[in-house]
């Protein structure tokens, strides 16, 4: 991912696991995501979608392909 300077994402890559993913990091993610796929997330999904497996299923509810 761009923003992490990460090649490889895993289910379990997480806010408090991989280098470079930090709060303001994690804001910038979730803004990117809301206007690449049109979606709005509350502050309380901002707050507890911390792992990328989390945030993929989140957007997948929000998008309707659960």
């Amino acid at each position: 991912m761009e923003i992490l300077k990460i090649d490889d994402l895993k289910p379990n890559s997480s806010l408090n696991k991989t280098e470079n993913w930090d709060s303001l990091n994690h804001l910038i993610i979730m803004s990117r995501l809301e206007n690449e796929f049109n979606v709005k997330f509350t502050a309380k999904d901002i707050e507890q979608l911390i792992s990328f497996e989390n945030i993929y299923n989140k957007l997948k509810e929000l998008l309707g392909n659960e």
